[in-house]
């Protein structure tokens, strides 16, 4: 107890949580189609503060574009915090990526 957990890009206690058809999730990537499996609630006001919440910059990711994701059925998704990210940000984790619609990304 009390202790945080940080592996993988997560820091404290990853979740299992359902999640119901047309719920709405972000993605924030460096290419406009980008396919990625990460997603966030958290709507940034710049790239700059997207890579900073997010803890991109190791990955390469310049969070140039933002993409509005939504699930197209009911589904599950594993979520929790960003590890060096900022604070109270979360990530959320697509685990049947037949559930999720990305949609092509638009610039800020």
């Amino acid at each position: 107890m009390g202790k945080t957990l940080c592996t993988y890009g997560w820091v404290s206690m990853i979740i299992l949580k359902g999640v119901e058809k047309g719920q709405v999730f972000l993605r924030y990537s460096n290419t406009a189609t980008d396919k990625g499996s990460f997603l966030t609630t958290t709507r940034f006001s710049s790239p700059s503060a997207a890579v900073e919440g997010l803890y991109l910059a190791p990955y390469g990711n310049t969070a140039q574009y933002v993409q509005k994701v939504t699930t197209t059925q009911r589904t599950m998704v594993l979520q929790g915090g960003v590890a060096n990210g900022g604070a109270g940000v979360n990530q959320t984790l697509m685990i049947n990526r037949e559930a999720f619609k990305i949609f092509k990304g638009t610039t800020y």
